[in-house]
This record gives structure tokens, C-alpha cells and sequence, in this order.
């Protein structure tokens, strides 16, 4: 929930521009519609990227919407790949990054993560929701 006057944008990001265009649809539809969000002052779009794209997706988290994000929510499992996406966080000083992660050696791999985390100044929460107790 956005305070009074706060501005939200919101970027979804996958590799179809189909099932982009259907997460957009659905976000909106429980907002109460596109107009519903401008009303509010907050944007919705649809950003095309391979997130296993190191390259472009930091250009996308330095350039993005207004400058750059403030945080990303990462939820392209498996995560048997590593986490290449909490590292360009990192390297881009996303202020927030959370996943909803849960294989075991992806999360050892994250947590060896937290000393550069914490110098860049970005916040870390791995395995957000994927476990009880953590999923209000």
C-alpha cells in the first residue's frame, strides 16, 4: 500500500511479451483498472528481458523507470542457476532486492552475498514467502 502522494511505478520483466501483457492485465484488473492506477499517480508497464542477461538487466535496473528501481522482486525460478540476479543488484545498488528462492545451494550461494550486499547498501531478503512464516 502506497502512502497518500507517493508515486508507485511498477515494471514487470520477462522474456514474453504474451505473458507480460497478461501479468499486466491481471495486476490491473485488481487495481481497479489502468485509469484507476493514473488516478492514484502510479504506472504499470511491461519491460522485455532475460533476466540470465547480466548486461541487460543491469541496464535496465540503472536506467529503468525515472533513472532506475528502487528495488526488485524476483520470482523467475527455479533459482538453480545461482543468484546472478541479487548480485546485479548489487553491483547496481538496488537499495532492495527480495526472492522467493528455496533450493538449498542457491541460498548458501545468496548468503555468501550479504558482505557485498551490505557495502553497496543493498538490502537482501532471500527466500521471501517461500517458506511459512514469512509470507504475510
Amino acid at each position: 500500500h502506497a502512502s497518500k502522494g507517493t508515486a508507485l511505478n511498477v515494471v514487470l520483466a520477462g522474456r514474453s511479451e504474451d505473458k507480460g501483457a497478461t501479468a499486466l492485465d491481471q495486476v490491473q484488473g485488481a487495481s481497479g483498472g489502468a485509469e484507476a492506477l493514473a488516478d492514484r499517480g502510479h504506472a504499470l508497464a511491461f519491460q522485455k528481458l532475460d533476466y540470465k542477461d547480466p548486461d541487460a538487466l543491469e541496464r535496465v535496473l540503472v536506467g529503468g523507470v525515472q533513472g532506475g528501481f528502487d528495488a526488485c522482486v524476483h520470482t523467475a525460478g527455479p533459482f538453480f542457476d545461482g543468484p546472478g540476479v541479487l548480485r546485479s543488484c548489487i553491483k547496481t545498488g538496488t537499495k532492495v532486492y527480495i526472492d522467493v528462492a528455496d533450493p538449498v545451494p542457491y541460498l548458501t550461494e545468496a548468503l555468501e552475498c550479504s558482505e557485498a550486499a551490505s557495502k553497496a547498501g543493498t538490502l537482501a531478503m532471500v527466500a521471501g514467502g517461500a517458506f511459512p512464516g514469512s509470507d504475510t
